[in-house]
Formats: C-alpha cells, sequence, structure tokens
C-alpha cells in the first residue's frame, strides 16, 4: 500500500549564529571557503541548465569543544529535495550486497519479525523494502524526496511512505525500531532534529533503539578527499563527533560501527536522558584533537591534491585522449566542479537508468550509460568511489573497453 501526501512537516530548522549545530558551543573555527552546486542529485534535462545550476557557499569550520565539521555559510531554504532527486545507489551489486548484509544484520539484532519499523529519510523506499522484506516487518517511510509511484516487491504491501520532513507526529506509535540513513549529514540543526526525535519517543517508544547511518568525515579529512566535500552536506561527523551529538541531545550511543570499506559510520542509540553530557567513550571514538590535526593537514594538502588530479587531466587532454569519470552522483560532482574542468572530462557514467541522459550540476557533463563507453573509447577511466573498483572493471571487460582504470 503507497500512501502518498503532499510535502509537509516543518521546514528543517538552523541553529543559532556562530554556535555548534550540535553542542552549542561558541568554538567553530574556520578551516576552508569553497563553493559548489547546491545540489549534487538532481536531474537536470539539458547542458545550458546544468552549467547555470545555482551554486551556494561552503564555508567549513570545525568545533573544538566536539568535532563536527560544519558549512556555516549554508541556507536551508535553497534545499529541494523533490521527486527530481535521484540518490539512490542500488543499481549497484555490491551496494546491494551491502543493503542486504545491513537489512539482515539488523533483523537479526533486534528481532524484527512481526513488528514495525520507521525509517526516517527513506529516499525511494528501496532499503525500507529490503529491510522488511528480510524481517517479515512492516515499515513507515518519511522523505520529501518520494516519488508518487506504486511500491513493488513482495513486502510492498506492508509499507507506506509519507512524502515530508521528518515531524515529531511521525512517532504515533510503538515502533520496533527507528532507521536513518545518510539523512543526518543532510540537516543543519543537529541538536534540534536529535532532540525532537528523542522527545517524540519518549511520549510512545522510550525504549526504541535508533539506527543512523553517516559518511565519516575521518576517512575524507585523512585521504583528502575534496570530491566528498558539497554543499548538500552541511554535517560532516567522524565517530567521536555523532556519538558526542547524541549524548547531548539525551541518546545514549550503545554502539559504533565503520561499514562499507569503512566509509560510513554506524551508531545504534536508545533514548536516555542520563546520557546528557555523559563523557563515557565507545572504543571507536577519537578525541577532539585528533579530528583538529587531520582538519588541519586536510588543508594544508588539498592544494597539492586538486593540481594533480587538475594537471593529469588536462595533459591526458592535450595528448587527444578521452577520459571519464564512473559515478555522476555527488563524488562525480563535486569533483568536477571543484576542479572546474570542462573538455578534459568527456563524460560521467552511471549505471542508475534514471540518470542516462540527464547533465551534471555546475560543469553540465552529460551522463551516459556505461555500453556507450564502446563508442567513447576513453583511455582513463576515473572511478569515484573505489568501493566499486572491480565491479566497473569486470563490466569494462565485458564490454570490450580496454581502458586504465583509476580510483580516487
Amino acid at each position: 500500500m503507497t500512501e502518498v501526501a503532499e510535502i509537509g512537516g516543518p521546514l528543517p530548522a538552523s541553529p543559532p549564529e556562530g554556535l555548534c549545530p550540535a553542542c552549542r558551543a561558541p568554538t567553530l573555527r574556520g578551516l576552508l571557503e569553497t563553493n559548489g552546486p547546491i545540489h549534487t542529485s538532481k536531474l537536470l534535462p539539458t547542458r545550458e541548465e546544468a552549467i547555470g545550476y545555482p551554486r551556494g557557499s561552503i564555508t567549513l569550520a570545525l568545533c573544538e569543544t566536539c568535532g563536527l565539521i560544519t558549512n556555516t555559510s549554508f541556507v536551508a531554504p535553497t534545499h529541494d529535495y523533490s521527486a527530481s532527486y535521484e540518490e539512490t545507489q542500488l543499481f549497484s551489486p555490491r551496494f546491494q550486497e551491502y543493503a542486504h548484509w545491513l537489512a539482515t544484520t539488523l533483523a537479526q539484532r533486534h528481532g524484527l519479525a512481526g513488528t514495525e519499523v520507521l525509517e526516517i529519510g527513506c529516499g525511494r523506499a528501496d532499503f525500507l523494502l529490503t529491510l522488511c522484506e528480510t524481517a517479515s516487518c512492516g515499515g513507515v517511510g518519511v522523505d520529501p524526496s518520494f516519488r508518487e509511484v506504486r511500491l513493488e516487491g513482495p513486502a510492498a504491501d506492508r509499507v507506506s511512505v509519507r512524502r515530508a520532513f521528518f515531524a515529531q507526529e511521525d512517532v504515533d506509535r510503538p515502533f520496533s525500531l527507528v532507521v536513518c540513513r545518510h539523512t543526518l549529514e543532510h540537516v543543519h540543526d543537529v541538536l534540534d532534529f536529535l532532540t525532537r526525535l528523542r522527545s517524540s519517543l519518549a511520549a510512545v517508544a522510550p525504549h526504541v533503539p535508533v539506527l543512523f547511518e553517516v559518511p565519516d568525515v575521518g576517512r575524507i579529512l585523512r585521504e583528502t578527499a575534496f570530491w566528498d566535500v558539497f554543499y548538500e552536506h552541511v554535517t560532516y561527523f567522524t565517530p567521536g563527533s555523532i556519538a558526542r551529538a547524541f549524548r547531548v541531545a539525551g541518546l545514549r550511543p550503545a554502539s559504533l560501527e565503520l561499514e562499507f570499506d569503512d566509509q560510513y559510520i554506524l551508531l545504534t542509540a536508545v533514548p536516555d536522558e542520563a546520557a546528557l553530557g555523559g563523557t563515557e567513550a565507545l572504543a571507536l571514538e577519537e578525541a577532539v584533537a585528533v579530528t583538529v590535526a587531520e582538519a588541519k593537514a586536510f588543508v594544508r594538502e588539498l592544494g597539492v591534491m586538486r593540481d594533480s588530479w587538475s594537471g593529469m587531466l588536462r595533459e591526458r587532454r592535450a595528448q587527444g585522449e578521452r577520459c571519464v569519470i564512473w559515478g555522476a552522483g555527488s563524488k562525480g560532482v563535486g569533483f568536477l566542479s571543484t576542479l572546474e574542468l570542462s573538455d578534459e572530462v568527456t563524460c560521467a557514467v552511471d549505471v542508475n537508468p534514471a540518470k542516462r541522459g540527464m547533465f551534471m550540476p555546475g560543469t553540465g557533463h552529460g551522463i551516459v550509460a556505461p555500453e556507450q563507453l564502446r563508442e567513447i573509447r576513453p583511455s582513463l577511466v576515473v572511478v569515484m568511489n573505489p568501493v566499486y573498483a572491480d565491479e566497473i572493471r569486470r563490466e569494462l571487460e565485458q564490454l570490450g573497453v580496454d581502458a586504465t582504470v583509476e580510483s580516487v
């Protein structure tokens, strides 16, 4: 049963100016200033629209009290999570494998059979459907970008979705688990969001666990992965900073893990007002001083990394080679727009059929299907996420495309 309403719920809040969005300390220290397209996952049908797509300022600052990194120039109303927002990764076999593993793990860990779960920021409800099928449970999803299409699959009749921003009223029954994947990094006022969630749980489901998944900015800093910094992500978490944010909001971290080649942080927490102001750290939590040092190193190395990539691609273009990137999502947009690349990169490749024929925000690069590489004949394929490199190599081999594969 697919239940879709008009976009509703309160608009996301903004934190008080000058204060950390997670702990409210007045200890934000600037790191760098850049800019980028305000959305990296929009479907843009013309090159002109893509090139002229609005850009937003990115002023990264680090909280020296809790370790959170945030874009202090972010303006919430610029975000448009409508049906043209396309972020699913489930067309990748590697990501499908991970999603099924996570669904199985959650089903077993929390005993979800015969219960009902809530997913905040469910997107197209792909994972919610997988979880409900795997766990033999029901599910409710909330997401402003949900498309008004009929849900499909064995669990479709047990899943309903509300097309809206999360509101406290969405926790209207004792769910057995609340899931929120790759959403918190899009939330500006982290403390407001987590506090509202904890308050709503306290009213009807005071002991229900919550599972949050976010990218690990520690890896981004250590690898100088500038392509993972973009306007849509307004907050950036390490294992330590996300655990501290949850304690400030009265949610006690119960487990903290790194998964998906250590790219994602998985945090499980439970409502517990006794956690307010708590300092008992889990094993994976790093000290704030570690993040401060890694952030400074990131800023020092950033120019070198940018020059290395842009210089190599421009040299190959000058020699008449064709280079493409594989991955037309956020990393690809961040890579192309940060380096200000044009014909140095011929196009972007993506396995998601919805993206083909569309254009990359900011630079206007066309998005093509893997099969089109037979005609393009690139000499270099730059993979936007190394976790997919092996499956991309296999795909290129099956296509008969002889190209060097290099990951960012």
